[in-house]
Order: C-alpha cells, then sequence, then structure tokens
C-alpha cells in the first residue's frame, strides 16, 4: 500500500488486498517480458537475467580452467550483459518500475474496495 492511504481494518481485505497486488505484479511482469521478446526478439535485461548471465559465465570460466586454457583466453570469456546496450537497461528498468507499479496500485485500490462492500454489514432495511 501507498504511504498516505489508510490501511484497511478488516483482516479479509488486508489479505485481498495483498494478494490482488502481488497477482497484478506477477502478470505485469509477464506481459512486460512478453511484450519485450515480442518488440526486440530478446530477453529483457532483468536482474533475472543478470543473475543467469552471471552464472553461466562463471561455470563456463571453470569448465575452461578444468580444460587446460590460458589465462587469457579465460579472461577473453565475457559476460553478455556487459555487451548490451544501456539505453535498453534504462527502458526495461522505467518500464517494468512504472507500469508494474502502476498496475498494482489499481489492483490494490480495486481489491480493497470490492472487498470492503463485500464484508462490510449493510443496515436492515426499514420496514416502518
Amino acid at each position: 500500500m501507498p504511504a498516505g492511504s489508510p490501511q484497511p481494518a478488516n483482516p479479509i481485505v488486508k489479505v485481498a488486498v495483498a494478494v490482488a497486488g502481488t497477482l497484478a505484479a506477477m502478470a505485469a511482469n509477464q506481459l512486460l517480458e512478453k511484450g519485450w521478446g515480442a518488440v526486440f526478439g530478446e530477453r529483457p535485461p532483468s536482474e533475472k537475467m543478470s543473475k543467469q548471465s552471471a552464472k553461466a559465465v562463471k561455470a563456463e570460466k571453470k569448465s575452461a580452467k578444468k580444460d587446460g586454457a590460458t589465462k587469457q583466453e579465460i579472461a577473453e570469456i565475457s559476460d553478455p550483459m556487459d555487451d548490451f546496450p544501456v539505453w535498453k537497461v534504462a527502458l526495461w528498468t522505467v518500464l517494468s518500475g512504472v507500469a508494474i507499479q502502476g498496475l498494482r496500485l489499481l489492483a490494490e485500490r480495486g481489491a480493497q474496495k470490492g472487498a470492503a462492500k463485500l464484508v462490510t454489514r449493510r443496515p436492515r432495511p426499514n420496514r416502518g
């Protein structure tokens, strides 16, 4: 929840808001990754990709060392993430931050309003 908005009082509403925010963030991330792949034809420069790339380079250097490669040959093995253009990394950072946070916020607000409506008591109708 954003710092300025009040916390819901009902625990059911709190859970619904948290679940909606998490699901919206996951869905937005998946959508962004598929859109990035459609536009650029490659995986986005996300944190996950960066970690996987570093792990693969480390394993490649280790296997090259076992195979008897020279220090120069091992030093020539580079991380493909280092060759990624800076503008693409910046674009991904902005898109993922803004889009995911925006969709998460919308989902949380909608869930809070919807769950609060379902959970709150309504007064009995006046049957005068």
